[in-house]
């Protein structure tokens, strides 16, 4: 998405929709990773995961006290925001942390990987959530204005019934206050020059079989034809995206955007696949590919399309 820092910078970024997403993600990722890290599945861990709920609430609502939510109402703050989750992130962890070795359901602190994975991990899902949040309603916006058109333009073909109705009363009016004087006239010749009566006939009989009566006819054909409405335009506007016939490499690839994706998944991955050690690894092999797409995007031709 293009506008980002809207998406993630304003007041409705704190919406309840993302709130109740980013705990569940939360949640989720907390009964996967420590219970089975620790091998320990004891229902205090969703104990633990609910008063850490509580310690990153108070500090989102300290920081909207102290004036982030008076700063979101006049302008975008994607960066405040972004590390206003982050540290509530670290709270959460460090709560959990130190809750979950108090209690006697783990004996490894791992203080390094709670900080980075709490400020990385609640930065992502804020980041991720509202991005689908945004497109989310700019593609309901989209599809209410075409709906809208739609509306209108049945309404215009409506109200077009009414004005070609009259324009046909106004042309059979024009036509008989044009073709009666030319009947009237034809009628005095017949009657003053009976020798030219049949050549005025037969005109008359032309002139009406061959133009007046196929004008007529195609006017209120055509008529008809426009007030009747075509069913087969009026097409709701269809949510499914068509693939593009060409497909451009280089545009398609987001170095800036997908290196702090990278860098945040694979440490996660290794962490939660193998063990806290391999999350050092994971970390740098996320900076790598991310720096790689750079390097693929750099060297790649600005036209290079494939199908």
């Amino acid at each position: 998405m293009k506008n980002w820092k809207v998406a993630v910078g304003t007041l409705s970024s704190w919406s309840l929709w993302v709130i109740v997403s980013t705990l569940l993600l939360r949640l989720i990722t907390a009964l996967t990773t420590d219970p089975n890290r620790t091998q320990n599945f004891s229902p205090l861990w969703l104990l633990i995961w609910a008063i850490s709920v509580i310690a990153l609430s108070a500090w989102v609502l300290l920081v909207m006290a102290l004036g982030l939510y008076k700063r979101l109402k006049t302008n975008p703050r994607p960066f405040a925001n972004l590390i206003t989750i982050g540290i509530a992130g670290v709270i959460g962890n460090l709560t959990v942390g130190a809750l979950a070795i108090q209690w006697g359901l783990d004996t490894e602190p791992l203080w390094a990987v709670r900080i980075s994975g709490g400020f990385l991990g609640a930065t992502l899902m804020f980041f991720v959530i509202n991005t689908l949040r945004s497109s989310l309603i700019a593609r309901n916006e989209s599809i209410r204005k075409l709906i809208k058109t739609e509306q209108d333009l049945l309404g215009y073909r409506e109200s077009a019934k009414q004005i070609i109705s009259d324009e046909i009363e106004n042309l059979k009016e024009n036509t008989v206050a044009s073709l009666l004087p030319a009947i009237e006239k034809i009628q005095e010749l017949l009657v003053t020059k009976s020798d030219e009566r049949t050549t005025i006939v037969d005109e008359l009989r032309q002139l009406i079989k061959n133009d007046v009566r196929p004008l007529s006819k195609s006017v209120l054909d055509e008529a008809a034809t426009i007030a009747m409405p075509d069913k087969n335009e009026l097409k709701r506007p269809t949510t499914r995206l068509k693939r593009n016939v060409k497909y451009n490499f280089k545009r398609s690839m987001r170095p800036l955007i997908s290196l702090p994706l990278f860098a945040a998944f694979f440490p996660m991955a290794e962490f939660l696949i193998i063990d806290h050690r391999s999350a050092f690894r994971g970390l740098l092999g996320g900076i790598v590919t991310g720096l790689t797409l750079a390097l693929l995007k750099a060297i790649t031709p600005n036209n290079f399309e494939v199908k």
